[in-house]
């Protein structure tokens, strides 16, 4: 009679040889779908990522890239909203030509910035510096652009995140942690000095809009900052914790920062404000032919996904060369870029952007 160990042993022996046999069954089975095509299911090659980090000792969950979900299924690639697009770039000339005030930074300068969040390098390129620093690098990547810009000049600049989405619900029920007053100053005497400009960006969460740009404005009234609004953490209005789905703005709601903009522009007679406006999916703009051409703000669209050259150039197309879009930028992710399209590539694109943003 057998002992009951060398039972045990015998059966473990039988079912490492079933279970290697059930597996090369199913591979078998697999390839031959493959091979005659019968294969639906799709590969995720990029998707919106978001991550816990602790910033200031205060547990803040912090989102980290602003991204495009691209899908591929056989040869045919689509945008999450169902739009497909071949691997071919494709250039078009822009629809629609929105007032030009005498100001308009655009029409003499091309404006390259870093992004990001202050001691995160995550979240960007600018959290890999001090202020100063930042300022003195993204001069001398602005003068790599100025290689390939014949018709004109370029502006380097900061787009640094003051607003940003949390997981979790803050104190006052935003869904947002404000970055540090005082640490937003160093950024605006940083611009100041080193005679660039600087973005503020928000991401908004359940966040009062008007009420976050009010606070804002003091920084607001100098004549070389300027905003970007993103919608993608927009949660409010359809009850969702930022960073759960992708959220949206109404054109209402832009044109009202439009005016709001207007209004501080008139008020402390400075030069035209750029708005920019991060996009990667259609439904992150609702309402777009109610959007109005304000013409004091420079309404600036930006593509703001990443894949490979052939994804970047037609979400640019798709978003940043829209009829809405009065301005074109387009962001660049120097991690999650299949590779980054280099200044020289950028140089050839016919429609060129108005605004680069180095994540």
């Amino acid at each position: 009679m057998l002992q009951p160990f060398l039972l045990i042993r015998y059966f473990l022996i039988f079912f490492s040889i079933f279970s290697v046999m059930l597996l090369s069954f199913y591979a078998i089975q697999d390839v031959h779908a493959a091979e005659e095509g019968n294969s639906s299911q799709s590969e995720l090659i990029y998707e919106d990522i978001f991550l816990n980090i602790d910033v200031q000792s205060s547990n803040k969950n912090i989102s980290l890239f602003d991204s495009v979900s691209f899908f591929k299924n056989d040869t045919e690639w689509y945008f999450p909203d169902g739009d497909t697009f071949e691997f071919i770039p494709i250039n078009r000339e822009r629809k629609i030509t929105p007032e030009q005030p005498t100001d308009n930074i655009f029409l003499s300068h091309q404006i390259i910035s870093y992004y990001g969040y202050p001691g995160i390098p995550v979240m960007g390129e600018l959290g890999k510096y001090s202020p100063e620093i930042g300022a003195k690098k993204i001069k001398e990547l602005a003068l790599q652009h100025k290689k390939y810009s014949e018709s004109r000049d370029v502006k380097a600049a900061l787009h640094l995140i003051v607003d940003v989405a949390q997981g979790n619900p803050t104190p006052d029920g935003d869904y947002i942690y404000r970055l540090d007053e005082i640490v937003i100053a160093e950024y605006v005497e940083a611009a100041r000095l080193s005679n660039i400009l600087l973005f503020l960006d928000l991401q908004i969460g359940w966040g009062n809009l008007e009420n976050s740009i009010q606070t804002l404005e003091k920084y607001l009234k100098e004549p070389f900052v300027h905003l970007a609004l993103d919608p993608e953490f927009a949660a409010k209005d359809h009850d969702k914790i930022p960073g759960d789905s992708i959220g949206y703005l109404n054109a209402i709601d832009i044109n009202a920062v439009q005016m709001y903009l207007q209004d501080i522009v008139r008020e402390y007679t400075i030069p035209s404000k750029i708005l920019v406006i991060h996009q990667f999916r259609e439904s992150m703009i609702l309402e777009t032919s109610n959007l109005v051409d304000v013409e004091e703000v420079l309404l600036t669209i930006d593509m703001d996904g990443f894949g490979t050259p052939q994804q970047k150039i037609h979400g640019y197309e798709k978003y940043a060369l829209a009829e809405y879009a009065e301005y074109a930028a387009l962001k660049l992710f120097y991690e999650w870029d299949t590779p980054v399209l280099t200044a020289e590539a950028i140089a050839q694109l016919e429609s060129q952007p108005n605004y680069l943003i180095y994540q």
